[in-house]
C-alpha cells in the first residue's frame, strides 16, 4: 500500500539542505532549508502540506531483526513557503533529550542535507458558518498556517493549550484575521468541552497531541542525500503514511463531543 501509485501521487524523495536553525520559543525550534529539484513548487504552498522527515538512526523495536526499516522518520507540516527559493520551514518541539526527534535535531548543522519525502497536503476544514480549531505544540504552526493562507467567511475561534510565548508569536501572526484567539491551561478536551457550541452548526478541526509529529517507519529504501557536514550517506526516507494532522470533522449542535484524528 505505502508504495501503491495512489498512495505516492504527488509526492517524491528529496533533499532538504539545511540553511537555518533558530529558537523561536523556549520549547519550539524552526528549521529552515531548501528543497532540491527543478520541479512545479506550487504544491508545497498549499494551506497545509507535510513532509516525512528521515531522522537517521533504526528504531530500537527493529534492531537485529533482518530487513527492518533502517530509518527513524517523522511527519511535520511545513510552516512557511518560499516557492520562488525553494524554501520551506519547519517548527519542532522540543520534547526531551532522549528521543530520535530530539537527538536529531541537537545533532542538525547548517549546510546538512536531509532525505525528505513530500509533499502531502492533510485535509483543511471545509467551508461552515463558523469553525473551532484546537491546537496543541505540535498542532499549532499547522492551525496558523491554515488560518493565514486560506480566506474563511464568518467567525473561527482558535484555542491552544500551548505556554505563552508560543501563544504570542500566532497572535502576531494572525494580527488582522478574523480570528478568536484563546490560551488555556487545561486540556484541549477540556477546552472543547467547556465551549458554548448552541448555534449554527460549525466545523470543528481537532489535534490529537502528536498532531504535527508522527512516528512510523517502512521497510522500503528510497534514495539517500548526502550530508555536507559529515560527508556520510543520509538514510533513506520512508515514503509517507497516514498522519493525524488537523482534521477536518462536522460538529451539530449542541454536541460536545471530541473525537481525535
Amino acid at each position: 500500500m505505502l508504495n501503491s501509485p495512489q498512495h505516492k501521487q504527488g509526492i517524491g524523495d528529496r533533499c532538504w539542505t539545511i540553511t537555518g536553525i533558530e529558537p523561536r520559543a523556549k520549547g519550539l525550534v524552526r528549521v529552515a532549508g531548501t528543497v532540491s529539484g527543478d520541479n512545479d513548487f506550487a504544491a508545497w504552498a498549499l494551506p497545509n502540506p507535510t513532509i516525512r522527515i528521515s531522522l537517521g538512526e533504526q528504531p530500537v523495536e527493529s534492531a537485529g531483526i533482518p530487513c527492518a526499516p533502517t530509518a527513524t522518520s517523522r511527519v511535520y507540516t511545513l510552516a512557511e513557503v518560499d516557492v520562488d527559493r525553494r524554501l520551506i520551514e519547519v517548527d519542532i518541539v522540543k520534547q526531551g533529550e532522549s528521543s530520535a526527534a530530539m537527538r536529531w535535531l541537537n545533532s542538525l548543522a547548517i549546510g546538512d542535507e536531509i532525505a525528505i519525502v513530500g509533499p502531502r497536503p492533510p485535509r483543511v476544514p471545509t467551508d461552515a458558518p463558523s469553525r473551532i480549531l484546537l491546537a496543541d505544540s505540535s498542532a499549532l504552526p499547522a492551525a496558523a498556517r491554515i488560518l493565514r493562507t486560506m480566506n474563511f467567511d464568518g467567525p473561527t475561534h482558535l484555542i491552544a493549550a500551548v505556554p505563552a510565548d508560543e501563544f504570542a508569536i500566532v497572535q502576531a501572526e494572525l494580527t488582522g484575521r478574523n480570528v478568536e484567539l484563546q490560551r488555556v491551561d487545561t486540556t484541549l478536551s477540556e477546552a472543547f468541552a467547556a465551549l458554548d457550541v448552541s448555534g449554527p452548526p460549525a466545523n470543528a478541526t481537532i489535534s490529537a497531541k502528536s498532531a504535527a509529529a508522527a512516528n512510523t517507519t517502512s521497510a522500503s529504501r528510497p534514495k539517500t542525500c548526502k550530508s555536507s557536514a559529515t560527508g556520510n550517506a543520509a538514510p533513506p526516507t520512508p515514503p509517507s503514511t497516514s498522519h493525524a494532522s488537523l482534521q477536518s470533522q462536522p460538529a451539530t449542535a449542541p454536541s460536545k463531543s471530541m473525537t481525535s484524528t
